[in-house]
């Protein structure tokens, strides 16, 4: 038989609002490529991350940080929420393509991997009865950072906010 755990409820009353943030980011320089940071008014709760065939090798590091990343050149990326119903998200999230900045605070590095063209890297938060990676306010966030530059990046980040 099989077990659910996580984000498996019964009813869709109980489902928290869903968002999904794609990327597809050519990076000009090494450094972050992607910031994601909570909300001072909702609890935020990343539940699966994936990064999908870069054009060339590279090592991707999701960092969770305390501070945000300062300089740079950023684009803020609208999350599309899974439901129309649901209202606009609150986290914030920003891609780096030009110049890169210098990353904030390190809490921790969850996790560091080489990807190389045609793979995928992708983590699942949350769903075997541990936690889902939790931003409880508006300064924390994570990560994501590329050892090569003038690569272009392709993956998604979905996540709660409740």
């Amino acid at each position: 038989m099989l077990q659910s755990y996580g984000y498996g409820p019964t009813s869709s009353s109980s489902v928290p609002n869903t968002y999904l943030v794609a990327f597809a980011i050519t990076t000009a320089a090494s450094g972050v490529f992607l910031e994601f940071y909570g909300s001072a008014s909702r609890t935020v709760k990343i539940i699966e991350i994936y990064v999908f065939k870069p054009s060339s090798s590279t090592t991707i590091a999701f960092q969770k940080r305390s501070t945000a990343s300062t300089g740079g050149t950023s684009t803020t990326i609208t999350p599309m929420p899974l439901n129309a119903s649901n209202a606009a998200a609150t986290a914030a999230v920003k891609e780096y393509s030009s110049a890169v900045p210098t990353p904030g605070t390190l809490v921790n590095t969850i996790f560091t991997g080489t990807v190389t063209p045609g793979d995928i890297l992708g983590f699942t938060f949350g769903d075997i009865g541990d936690q889902p990676i939790t931003l409880n306010s508006a300064t924390q966030g994570v990560t994501l950072t590329a050892s090569a530059g003038s690569i272009t990046v392709n993956g998604y980040v979905k996540f709660t906010e409740e």
